[in-house]
């Protein structure tokens, strides 16, 4: 099915769980709170102001296209669930040898058993550069947040 921003450009893709979400640049005008817009698979809108979109910029001061990685945590931890069922706050921790769930800084989310400590995981991405040759990549990602509730 097409979407009304198919052949638009500008938009951020964001692949998750099989369907694709976009996200608009983030607009910054003098007086006014930062603004940006994600568009979930059924093209409904979904608004985000002020600080909330500032956090979504890339760490560059040029860019006005928000980071993919970060708009996937903001959907998963913000529009698909309430942002008070998460802490962001790792000193903070959940009970020991407890199943937890955690967001790691790619937006990837895995369940594991807290051992007290919050440790880098390493994930392996595998890459077709060359029909019939693979590269793979191993990338550590860090926990940024774990569900509360």
């Amino acid at each position: 099915m097409a979407t009304k921003f198919e052949d638009r450009k500008g938009f951020s893709t964001i692949h998750l769980f099989n369907e694709v979400w976009r996200a608009g640049k983030i607009i910054t005008k003098l007086g006014k709170p930062a603004h940006l817009v994600i568009y979930d698979p059924k093209d409904i809108e979904h608004h985000v102001y002020g600080k909330d979109a500032l956090n979504l910029k890339p760490n560059s001061i040029w860019r006005q296209t928000p980071d993919p990685e970060l708009i996937k945590i903001y959907i998963l931890t913000s529009i698909l669930d309430k942002r008070e069922n998460w802490c962001f706050d790792l000193t903070a921790k959940p009970e020991l040898n407890s199943k937890t769930k955690v967001i790691y800084n790619n937006g990837t989310i895995k369940y594991i058993e807290f051992s007290g400590e919050w440790d880098e995981i390493t994930i392996a991405r595998k890459y077709e550069t060359r029909p019939g040759i693979f590269v793979s990549i191993n990338k550590n990602i860090k926990p940024i947040a774990f569900k509360i509730k």
